[in-house]
């Protein structure tokens, strides 16, 4: 009997001292996964840009030639084309963009392809649309162009 009183003392001496000390873990938990979820999803800053077309990007710095227009901007990839007027588009020797097809019930992977076509002057046979294996069956695609 003065063996399990002994233990049971052990065991009663330890969850004293382990009790607040689990408590104040738990507390540490909670409060660093609130900061960290408040960071993620509560703390939306709003900053108000100015809306610049390529083309103005293109008077401002007096470009005489694009390189590579490279264009990811999540569903609005048609804008950004459109905001590229006839008489820079003669500069722009490649595209390199990511379309999300039928954003909004369009065609925005055969519109985009057909704007680089009609407007930007791109030859048919140099605009290649591709979609890589893992995203198959998505609306994602990878649309390039490039002049001779």
């Amino acid at each position: 009997t003065g063996t399990g009183t002994g233990t049971s003392r052990r065991g009663g001496l330890v969850d004293a001292i382990l009790a607040p000390v689990r408590h104040v873990a738990r507390a540490v938990f909670q409060f660093v996964l609130g900061a960290v979820l408040k960071f993620m999803l509560g703390n939306k800053y709003e900053f108000e840009c100015p809306l610049v077309t390529v083309s103005d990007v293109v008077d401002s710095h007096e470009l005489d030639s694009i390189d590579l227009l490279k264009v990811d901007v999540e569903r609005s990839e048609l804008a950004v084309l459109k905001g590229v007027r006839r008489e820079h588009w003669a500069m722009v020797r490649q595209v390199a963009m990511e379309v999300h097809d039928s954003a909004g019930g369009t065609n925005e992977l055969e519109e985009c392809r057909r704007l680089l076509r009609d407007v930007g002057s791109f030859d048919e046979k140099r605009i290649v649309a591709e979609q890589p294996d893992d995203l198959e069956g998505s609306t994602l695609w990878n649309l390039y162009a490039s002049r001779a």
